[in-house]
């Protein structure tokens, strides 16, 4: 299900979860692609992830809510690339409040990159 190491985009955010919101498509850098196959069932996509070189399109992030539980699962991140990116960060933030049932603040993301 992990594909090789390739340049990496996130992409098809979707506009109407709380999570993603308002955060446009962004490169991640190098990262191994989890080429999960999704079940029918009570999830909604947050966002696609795509490999450069593999030509491949995967699910990246989903989240769920069971009565009074929720859950996001953010599959990018086996490599530092993504975590380099302010967006991924700002992803991250929101899907921990979201999950806690918590009013999202800003994040104030920064690259850990150093400068």
């Amino acid at each position: 299900m992990h594909t090789i190491v390739q340049p990496a985009r996130i992409h098809n955010l979707n506009p109407d979860h709380p999570i993603t919101r308002g955060i446009a498509p962004f490169n991640i850098g190098d990262d191994e692609i989890f080429n999960a196959e999704m079940q029918p069932g009570k999830y909604e996509l947050l966002f696609n992830t795509s490999g450069e070189e593999q030509k491949i399109t995967a699910f990246g992030g989903w989240c769920r809510e069971e009565g009074m539980g929720r859950v996001a699962a953010l599959l990018p991140g086996h490599l530092p690339g993504p975590y380099m990116q302010v967006p991924y960060n700002e992803i991250m933030w929101r899907a921990a409040h979201w999950a806690l049932h918590k009013d999202i603040p800003p994040s104030g993301a920064q690259s850990w990159t150093k400068k």
